[in-house]
């Protein structure tokens, strides 16, 4: 923190980035019903996400990985990062709760005609996890057609965490 940015200069910045990429992806052609459906939660998760950045104070010079935000745009597909890592930089949020997550995975849940309980067992029996917490990212694709393509890699050291593609 500075006395010209005391709450940093980072949250405003991954705000706006994020927002171009989510303005992105939902004004293309043939636009994904789950992807409109989960418009609420995302946007409740990147201004979750911009508002600690500024109750962090966190400055660009030191942390410039942060500017990018929590959402990315490439190949038809929308990442929305949940790792903790990027969500427990401070005192303020020391469980990495974040806002939306759980109605983002509702809503993807009931798009494609799974229930929430079918879920929860299977992430039970899968990883002793019924609420999903290992879910570091869900990556959503953009258009309303048959998938063609593939999934980002993981990132390295990632083993014990998963994706959810839809």
């Amino acid at each position: 923190m500075t006395e010209s940015a005391p709450y940093g200069d980072t949250g405003i910045r991954a705000l706006f980035d994020d927002a171009g990429d989510f303005g992105r992806a939902l004004t293309g052609t043939s636009v994904s019903k789950t992807l409109t459906d989960s418009a609420d939660p995302i946007g409740k998760i990147v201004a979750q996400y911009a508002g600690q950045l500024a109750l962090d104070s966190v400055l660009g010079s030191q942390k410039p990985e942060v500017l990018a935000g929590v959402l990315s745009l490439a190949n038809d597909q929308l990442l929305i990062d949940l790792d903790k890592t990027r969500w427990t930089s401070s005192g303020y949020n020391p469980n990495a709760k974040i806002l939306g997550r759980d109605d983002l995975i509702k809503i993807i849940l009931s798009d494609g005609g799974a229930s929430v309980s079918d879920f929860s067992e299977a992430l039970q029996r899968l990883w002793n996890d019924p609420t999903g917490s290992r879910i570091d990212r869900i990556v959503v694709q953009t258009k309303e057609e048959a998938f063609t393509g593939s999934m980002p890699d993981r990132p390295s050291g990632a083993a014990e965490t998963a994706s959810r593609f839809l």
